[in-house]
């Protein structure tokens, strides 16, 4: 129950997106928002490599040419539908910060890497790219 700990005073913050803020209203009792932009959540299709095998090439060429179309839809009516929510949070009186200083963000979490997870080299190597595909 987030929003009744927010709303009491339990804690004083929660990370979410946008259309959790909207369809929970949170509006009614959180003044601020930041955006981090440090998550995206796309939408994941996930099948089997044997069923992924039994199909013709060109029913999977037809699927990745699919999905890449899907994909592309996906992230637009993604960025659409965020620019409403906030159009709407900031109407209904929340004070949005758009350009937080991110370099202190990454400051008070460089611990993180600290930690033995991060020394694996696969994950050193999946958090490089993850990094470098948000910018």
């Amino acid at each position: 129950p987030i929003y009744t700990e927010l709303e009491q005073g339990v804690i004083d913050g929660q990370e979410n997106p946008l259309w959790v803020l909207e369809v929970y209203r949170f509006h009614e009792i959180q003044k601020y928002l930041t955006l981090t932009r440090h998550v995206y959540s796309p939408h994941i299709a996930v099948a089997s490599l044997s069923w992924w095998n039994r199909l013709a090439p060109e029913m999977q060429s037809l699927l990745q040419t699919a999905m890449k179309a899907a994909a592309v839809f996906q992230r637009a009516d993604n960025r659409a539908r965020d620019a409403d929510r906030l159009r709407m949070l900031e109407e209904e009186g929340m004070q949005i910060e758009k350009r937080p200083d991110i370099a202190s963000f990454r400051e008070k979490t460089d611990v993180m890497r600290e930690m033995n997870l991060y020394q694996d080299p696969r994950v050193k190597s999946l958090l490089a790219r993850m990094l470098a595909a948000t910018r």
